[in-house]
């Protein structure tokens, strides 16, 4: 981030460890002069709500803020003998500060701002220097409120401040545009992975003030990049 800290993955190797607990992630942030502090590794318990039966099982995309803060994307595994776990709520998003990690989003809860939708798959999500979070879910299908023309939508988790995170577009939504009122086909977040010269970062599709950045399709024949800002 804009202080130099970084937030990075790494398998260990040692006594006790095996392919189900060899890989973590660690961050320098607010640790100066300091060795990196742990901020999850596998087969470490996840606070969700069954706190006893989830335990963090792989990682892949994370970020970190000029806050400090670090946000992620984890797979979750059974941590006890009733299982709790399989692929329809495998996948989640979470916030790492000081102060402990706070789950974002998780694939099998219910959706915010719908009539009982259920997230069947969280598909990707950025970062915004400053900590917030968009992201997209593909809901539950024949769940709530669930039909083939608002399958999907954009979520903004604005940090801690937020009590909740935010649908801010639906597919199936009314979208003006230049006067003509429209109806949201599809929707992406504008993110682009480099990942030339095996590098790996992603592109911000969420900037500082909040205002996001999205690929739409629009009935009448519509289709465009387009900013929803606060």
């Amino acid at each position: 981030n804009s202080a130099g800290a970084v937030v990075l993955r790494a398998n260990v190797r040692g006594s006790g460890i095996t392919s189900t607990n060899n890989e973590g992630l660690w961050t320098n942030s607010g640790n100066t002069g300091a060795p990196p502090r742990l901020i999850a590794r596998e087969g470490n318990v996840a606070p969700c709500l069954s706190t006893n039966l989830v335990a963090f099982s792989r990682f892949t995309t994370l970020a970190i803020a000029d806050d400090g803060s670090v946000c992620f994307f984890a797979y979750l595994t059974n941590a006890g003998a009733t299982p709790a776990v399989n692929s329809t709520n495998d996948g989640s998003i979470w916030r790492w500060t000081p102060t402990g990690l706070h789950l974002i989003a998780r694939e099998g809860d219910q959706a915010n701002n719908t009539d009982g939708a259920g997230i069947g798959r969280l598909t990707t999500f950025a970062c915004s220097r400053t900590g917030g979070v968009v992201y997209q879910v593909e809901y539950v299908a024949n769940q709530g409120d669930f039909t083939s023309t608002n399958r999907d939508g954009i979520y903004l988790d604005r940090g801690l401040i937020d009590a909740a995170p935010e649908l801010i577009l639906r597919r199936g939504d009314a979208f003006d545009f230049m006067g003509s009122s429209h109806t949201v086909s599809s929707l992406t977040i504008g993110t682009e992975e480099n990942a030339a010269s095996g590098t790996g970062g992603y592109g911000r599709a969420i900037n500082d003030m909040g205002s996001v950045l999205l690929n739409l399709s629009l009935t009448g024949n519509v289709s465009g990049i387009f900013v929803l800002t606060p």
